[in-house]
């Protein structure tokens, strides 16, 4: 082999390296809600539950995505949904917003089915219903039906659009794994958990916030993680009001 071949060998190489190294760093797995259901099981209450729908109390004020990103020596910019689960054609207008296909995630009905799920699996209540007319008339005097809901006062996403001084040519940067932007997740609900009479038996509020980077290659991205984070945090509070209501004989 001559050495021309050999030097053209080893450009064709590197060519190649570069090229799956760039397409590396555009692969991202796609966005979805999944449910991680908590592993505790409880000594049933020989009570019945009825999950209410979610009362989503959240209002609509969204920043759309910024000019600014397209403007050379901006660091960063903000962007947030206030929603989590829409997105706006005009910023700031309720009748410009959508939902948003790359999360599909609706908040007010996918807490609620895993609420339900979550709540059925761990067996403290039984059985579980998703609605009053899901349940119907539910037999016998000594039988309670509890009812819980689920207060959705924020859950919001903050997005910092990561730019590195290059406006639009921060492109470069992303195709190498560079990481495009962190998120942060804001909740604060409310849940409340009420017996037959319609006696609040149980209450607990969380407000809390969580921030996620986006990773390098092959890393799940921010908003999947915020996703996930949501799902386990869902879990552990509906543990703890289990724990809460469970007989004092709790098995493992």
């Amino acid at each position: 082999m001559t050495t021309a071949t050999r030097s053209s060998s080893r450009s064709a190489c590197a060519a190649l390296l570069l090229i799956v190294t760039a397409c590396a760093g555009c692969m991202a797995p796609p966005v979805s809600w999944r449910h991680y259901p908590g592993e505790k099981q409880f000594t049933a209450t020989g009570d019945s539950l009825v999950v209410l729908p979610v009362e989503d109390r959240r209002e609509l004020h969204n920043d759309g995505p910024s000019l600014l990103n397209y403007v050379p020596l901006m660091l960063w910019t903000t962007q947030t949904d206030s929603m989590f689960d829409l997105i706006l054609r005009q910023p700031g207008t309720r009748r410009g917003s959508i939902a948003n296909p790359s999360l599909m995630f609706v908040a007010g009905r996918d807490l609620h089915e895993a609420m339900a799920q979550e709540l059925g699996r761990g067996r403290c209540f039984g059985p579980v219903f998703r609605s009053h007319e899901e349940s119907g008339p539910w037999p016998g005097a000594d039988e309670r039906q509890h009812t819980l809901l689920l207060r959705l006062n924020t859950l919001a996403l903050k997005q910092v659009h990561l730019r590195y001084g290059l406006g639009p040519a921060a492109f470069a940067l992303f195709m190498f794994g560079a990481p495009e932007r962190h998120v942060r997740l804001v909740i604060d609900w409310r849940l409340e958990l009420r017996d037959a009479e319609g006696r609040l038996t149980y209450e607990s509020d969380l407000a809390t916030s969580r921030v996620f980077y986006d990773g390098w290659y092959f890393s799940t991205d921010a908003e999947q993680r915020a996703l996930d984070a949501l799902s386990l945090i869902l879990a552990e509070e509906l543990d703890v009001l289990q724990e809460a209501c469970a007989p004092n004989d709790q098995t493992p």
